[in-house]
C-alpha cells in the first residue's frame, strides 16, 4: 500500500498569505478608527472651550447695557464709568481659566488700534471721537469685550467681539436718569 501525500501545500501558503493581508488591512482599519476618535475628542473639547468663552463673553456685554445712570453717581452703575476694563458690575480679571478685558478708549486693544468713545456736534453730524466743547460724556461708545484662554493643546486662544453702548436710548427710554447727554 503506498500513501500519496495531499498536494495542496500551495493552497495552504496561499491562505496564509490571505490571512496575513487581511490583518494588515483590519489594523490599518482599527489604527484609522482610533485616530478619528481621538480628533473628535479633541474638537468637542474645543468645541466646549470656545462656548464657555462666549458665554462670558456674552455675560459682559450684557453687563456692559445695564447702566443705571448716566454720570457718575456712588453706589450706582454709570454709562460714564465705562473704559478700559471698568464699569459693570462683572469686573475684569481671570473666570475659570478664561480671562475677560475689553476696551473703549486705548492705543492698543489686544493689537487693534481703538477709539471707542463718541461725540454729536449737532443734529446733522455725524459722530466724532473729539468732545466738543463743554462736553464730557460721549453720546455712544464703542467697547470691544475679549476672552482669551489656553486650549487642551496649550495654544493661546482668543474671541473678540466689538458693541456700541449708546446712551441716546437708555435716557430716550426712561430707564436710567441723570441724563446731561447732548442727544441729536
Amino acid at each position: 500500500m503506498t500513501t500519496q501525500s495531499p498536494k495542496f501545500t500551495k493552497v495552504q501558503g496561499a491562505f496564509l498569505i490571505e490571512l496575513l493581508v487581511t490583518l494588515v488591512v483590519i489594523s490599518l482599519s482599527l489604527l484609522g478608527t482610533a485616530h478619528l476618535h481621538s480628533y473628535v475628542m479633541s474638537t468637542r473639547g474645543d468645541s466646549k472651550q470656545r462656548l464657555e468663552a462666549l458665554k462670558l463673553l456674552s455675560r459682559k456685554i450684557d453687563d456692559l447695557r445695564q447702566f443705571e445712570v448716566i454720570e457718575t453717581q456712588p453706589g450706582k452703575i454709570a454709562f460714564q464709568d465705562i473704559g478700559n476694563n471698568t464699569g459693570g458690575a462683572l469686573g475684569s480679571g481671570t473666570y475659570q481659566g478664561y480671562t475677560l478685558s475689553w476696551c473703549v478708549n486705548t492705543n492698543n486693544c489686544n493689537g487693534v488700534l481703538f477709539y471707542g468713545n463718541y461725540y454729536y456736534n449737532g443734529y446733522s453730524s455725524l459722530p466724532t471721537t473729539t468732545a466738543p466743547p463743554g462736553i464730557i460724556i460721549p453720546n455712544f461708545k464703542k467697547v470691544r469685550v475679549i476672552v482669551t484662554w489656553v486650549n487642551n493643546k496649550g495654544a493661546t486662544k482668543t474671541i473678540a467681539t466689538e458693541i456700541i453702548i449708546n446712551a441716546r436710548i437708555m435716557a430716550d427710554s426712561g430707564i436710567v436718569s441723570n441724563a446731561s447727554v447732548v442727544l441729536p
